[in-house]
């Protein structure tokens, strides 16, 4: 049940940034990556609430 929820999610996933990439050029695609990248690095450096440490 959890592969076929992993698969079904990564193919949407991809759909969507494949999707965001060819309509809206690579401007939005850049906002999005960073925006994600700074809430994942927030985590790392304040609290680890969504993610676990990279580091132990």
């Amino acid at each position: 049940m959890g592969a076929l929820a992993a698969a079904v999610a990564g193919y949407f996933s991809v759909r969507w940034t494949t999707w965001l990439v060819a309509r809206c050029k690579m401007r939005v695609f850049a906002v999005y990556t960073f925006a994600i990248a700074a809430f994942i690095l927030y985590d790392q450096l304040v609290g680890h609430r969504w993610f676990p440490p990279l580091l132990h």
